[in-house]
């Protein structure tokens, strides 16, 4: 569930968190506002996978296991972090690329967490942390160093708040996609519109993710993380989190990692005012309307089935495929760079957003020349949607960033536009 941030902590091990290249140099946006702050966090050599704060951003399938040693407890009777020892990284991503990591280790508490932390600190050793792998792409050569996924369970409602609404508090290794089912079932509105996205809940404000009108920063109370510099446990308010479009404080950012989310919702079987046309036109509703709650999530799942934006529903050229859904970010512009664009691109479609102007990065991609099913080497647009670049059967990493450079060099040949990626790249940049 990919975005952004500062903050190094010269006196913590190296934490990379899936989301950014630390080696890289990043493009220069020609003409157009960078689509994101910066942010999914990092340091050390490798990207990071969502935020150094917290999860990667998300995926639904459940990772396997590897050939190698796993140190397990008992059932019922855990005895601290289940080791990995050594670990193939593709599968825990749902690209399924990736080479091996020295370990990874699965934590189930803040305390768990603290102490791996600290170990890897100790002996300087880096740290990259995962969560269900389904917004990072991971180099070929893996990452030497810890990969911490964590699995923090949990969910409880706070009490009614002011009016109608609700407070309910979730654990950051919570699935993201049953946490919402689960609000909608019991009638609180406010992340309908986020049905069906991938990965785990402590993933989501990292990268601010959203959908189809709504994000989690708009419903985000609190964000609780385990501080790397303090070393102990914070509790921040959403103008600490610094949330923007598809970003916050936490991508880049690996002082923090997120352990639960607490969010204020709506007791209402009503959905929020629908903001999104696509949207609004399944359930025959106007723009600003309100829909069955439960309705309208069916609606949003409905049209990302369709999308297949994870290329897990169907084959491309009779080929299996996987992907970690969009690839890029829509460029957000201001009133002067919309006007340059329209002069290469007049009838280039647009819509506002609370940062600036959003430009469909599907759309670029298209007119750039990339039709859908458009393939380099062992990876390929999807045949379903232009913005995701799916991994064919034999795909290596190095063929997926293949074809994004293509399609990134294209658009800005064609628009003066940089696009930027969306899922955290370890170990490797456009």
């Amino acid at each position: 569930m990919h975005d952004p941030g500062p903050g190094d902590d010269l006196h913590a091990a190296p934490i990379v968190t899936a989301g950014q290249d630390p080696t890289a140099t990043p493009a220069t946006p020609v003409t157009a506002t960078p689509a994101t702050t910066t942010p999914d966090t990092a340091t050390a050599t490798p990207a990071t996978a969502t935020p150094a704060a917290a999860t990667a951003t998300q995926a639904t399938a459940t990772p396997g296991t590897t050939a190698a040693a796993t140190t397990r407890a008992t059932k019922g009777e855990r005895s601290g972090p289940k080791v990995h020892s050594p670990a193939q990284l593709s599968e825990w991503t749902t690209f399924r690329l990736g080479g091996p990591a020295t370990s990874l280790v699965e934590v189930e508490s803040v305390e768990e967490l603290a102490q791996v932390l600290a170990r890897c600190e100790h002996e300087g050793t880096r740290v990259l942390i995962l969560g269900e792998g389904s917004n990072v792409l991971i180099a070929d050569e893996g990452f030497e160093g810890v990969v911490v996924r964590v699995g923090i369970m949990g969910r409880r409602l706070e009490g009614a708040a002011k009016g109608d609404s609700v407070v309910v508090e979730v654990g950051a290794g919570e699935k993201w996609a049953d946490f919402v089912a689960s609000c909608v079932s019991e009638g609180l509105s406010g992340i309908e519109g986020l049905s069906g996205i991938p990965g785990l809940v402590g993933a989501t404000p990292v990268q601010n993710v959203g959908a189809y009108g709504q994000d989690v920063g708009q419903t985000v109370q609190r964000v609780h993380v385990w501080d790397r510099t303090l070393r102990r446990s914070r509790a921040m308010l959403p103008p600490e989190c610094n949330f923007a479009y598809r970003t916050s404080l936490f991508r880049y950012n690996e002082r923090y990692v997120v352990t639960k989310v607490t969010f204020r919702l709506e007791g209402s079987r009503l959905s929020q005012p629908l903001r999104y046309p696509e949207v609004a036109g399944y359930l025959g509703r106007r723009l600003g309307e309100r829909a069955g709650l439960q309705e309208t999530a069916d609606a949003v799942l409905a049209i990302r089935r369709d999308k297949d934006m994870l290329g897990t529903a169907a084959s491309q050229a009779g080929q299996s495929t996987r992907s970690a859904g969009s690839f890029f970010t829509n460029p957000v512009l201001d009133e002067a760079e919309l006007g340059r664009l329209r002069e290469v691109a007049p009838e280039v479609p647009s819509f506002p957003g609370a940062q600036g102007i959003r430009v469909p990065a599907a759309w670029l991609v298209e007119h750039a020349g990339f039709r859908r099913g458009y393939r380099k080497g062992n990876a390929a647009i999807s045949a379903k949607h232009a913005l995701a670049i799916v991994a064919l059967d034999g795909a290596t990493s190095a063929d997926v960033i293949a074809l994004a450079r293509e399609v990134r060099d294209a658009v800005l040949a064609r628009f003066g536009l940089v696009l930027h990626p969306e899922p955290v790249l370890v170990g490797l940049h456009l």
